[in-house]
């Protein structure tokens, strides 16, 4: 019972030391300076990104690998080789003892340069061994070379008993492990380009490129190149180059802390996404790359001019005329112009239109993307006969001018007349419009016991009609009016219809004065809807 427990007093003390070293060995790995990167080829040198240091991204690791080592790299597994002897527990005086060594490289890791060395006991005398050993003499040696994971060697070895006393051999097995690292010395050279981040179609910019020598010594034979892409025009460089695809500058030398600039400038011909890479050589093999990529736009603009279908001579017509920028740039300097007919009279323009002989212009100074703008103009007509109104609109970086028309029929007076005004046209998608219906009675009779009815166009809602503050509901897409009071003549109604379209594409609204089940006039007015962009009218 005393040994027993003596016994577990050594398993206890050998338990609590394997923990202390344990714990001394974790306390000094995580003390540990960063380990370079292992060079490319080695085996067995792998890199486990879950163990990577502060920036465990792709991007971090392959920057970290490049310019200053691996932070806490995954080890590669360390071989392990035993040894293990068999021979008989006894020999007669004189008798043969057979030896068998075996040795087995149990661990996942190639071990090299494995050696077994057997010294021959004072008592015995060497008789044989297979494999033979690679030397002779008092103490034998077995020179392996290298053991694969798992790989095993044998030898049998036998001794001959001499003189007196217990045979004690001893055999030892020896072997190397080592692990190579690579830590990478980047030449002091600095390569910097730059350029701005977006331009559009027809303009020029700079590409900035700077070579800067941060280092203790001269570097010679720099030579600059970069390659103009489709759709990008060189214009002129300082220092000069010839101008030739790829452009090249030869530097040459450089002293410590000198700088050198390169500035070269482009021209834009069409849009796109242009990535441009400046590369730089210099002697001792030095290669530098730095890469810049602008987004070119293009200014999309469009044009829509609207007006009524029919007026009467002598009622004033409302244009409208709509600009949208549907590019992804914003557009400058827009000029719009329309001309109006000798035989019309300009009553109005909106936005700060002004009329310049038979022309109206006007000018926005910028147009963001997915914006609208819209510009009116009021004229009135003397004579009767079909106007067609056209509108021209030219802006900055624009390939070409745009072009609008509206054509109205412009009839004699009648003893009534029924016109539709459209505060704005064309109008977006879920944009709620206000139209005004308005009845004149140009003749010598009275009528009462009348009626408007209003028909809105196709997957329109929300429509609603407002007379004298009174507000009547649509019956699906029409809405009736009813008359109650007198229409004496020269008088004028109007009546207000609030709507809103659910789709895009053309429509029509309509409307029909009835009295007594006869229909007195009758109108109607194109409305063009566009795709929800969020729409601006000037003042």
């Amino acid at each position: 019972m005393i040994q027993k427990g003596k016994h577990m007093k050594k398993i206890c003390a050998i338990l609590i030391i394997q923990a202390l070293l344990q714990s001394r060995a974790t306390s000094q790995t995580s003390t540990e300076p960063p380990l370079a990167a292992p060079p490319s080829g080695i085996p067995n040198q792998t890199i486990d990104p879950n163990r990577a240091g502060p920036d465990s991204s792709p991007m971090g690791l392959s920057q970290t690998l490049e310019n200053t080592g691996t932070f806490n790299p995954q080890d590669p597994p360390s071989p392990v080789v035993t040894l293990r002897v068999r021979v008989p527990a006894s020999v007669s005086p004189g008798g043969e003892a057979v030896y068998r060594i075996h040795v087995d490289n149990i661990s996942p890791a190639t071990a090299h340069r494995v050696r077994v060395r057997n010294p021959i006991p004072n008592n015995a005398r060497f008789i044989s061994a297979d494999p033979k050993p690679d030397n002779d003499g008092t103490e034998l040696t077995w020179l392996f070379g290298s053991l694969k994971p798992g790989e095993q060697r044998l030898i049998t070895m036998v001794l001959q008993a001499e003189g007196k006393g217990d045979i004690e051999n001893t055999a030892r097995v020896s072997f190397e492990h080592g692990q190579t690292t690579k830590t990478r010395v980047a030449s002091a050279i600095k390569l910097e380009k730059k350029s701005p981040e977006r331009a559009m179609v027809f303009d020029s910019w700079t590409y900035s490129i700077d070579v800067i020598n941060t280092g203790t010594s001269a570097i010679s034979d720099i030579v600059v190149t970069d390659t103009i892409p489709d759709g990008l025009e060189f214009l002129t460089s300082n220092p000069s180059t010839k101008g030739e695809n790829p452009l090249t500058w030869n530097i040459g030398k450089l002293d410590p802390g000198q700088h050198q600039r390169i500035d070269y400038q482009v021209t834009a011909k069409k849009s796109g996404e242009f990535l441009t890479t400046a590369k730089l050589t210099a002697n001792g093999g030095i290669v530098r790359e730095s890469a810049c990529k602008v987004i070119v736009g293009e200014s999309k603009l469009k044009m829509y001019k609207s007006g009524p279908d029919k007026r009467a001579v002598g009622r004033p017509a409302t244009y409208h005329i709509t600009i949208g920028n549907d590019g992804q740039t914003q557009v400058k300097n827009i000029r719009i112009s329309s001309k109006v007919d000798p035989s019309f009279v300009m009553l109005a323009a909106s936005g700060g239109g002004r009329l310049v002989g038979t022309d109206v212009f006007w000018e926005i100074p910028y147009l963001e993307p997915g914006n609208r703008k819209t510009v009116q103009m009021v004229i009135r007509s003397s004579k009767a006969g079909e106007l067609v109104s056209r509108a021209e609109c030219v802006g900055d970086k624009l390939s070409q001018g745009l072009q609008g028309e509206k054509s109205t029929i412009f009839e004699k007076r009648a003893d009534w007349a029924l016109e539709i005004d459209k505060t704005v046209d064309p109008i977006d998608v879920n944009e709620k419009a206000t139209y005004t219906i308005k009845i004149i009675n140009f003749g010598q009779v009275p009528v009462n016991s009348s009626s408007l009815i209003v028909s809105l166009p196709e997957n329109w809602r929300n429509g609603t009609g407002k007379f004298d503050h009174r507000t009547v509901a649509q019956s699906g897409t029409t809405i009736t009016f009813p008359i109650q009071e007198i229409i004496q003549p020269g008088r004028e109604l109007q009546f207000q219809v609030l709507a809103t379209p659910m789709m895009n594409g053309k429509g029509s609204i309509k409307a029909e004065l009835v009295s007594g089940g006869v229909i007195m006039a009758t109108s109607s007015e194109t409305i063009q809807v566009l795709p929800s962009r969020g729409s601006a009218s000037l003042p």
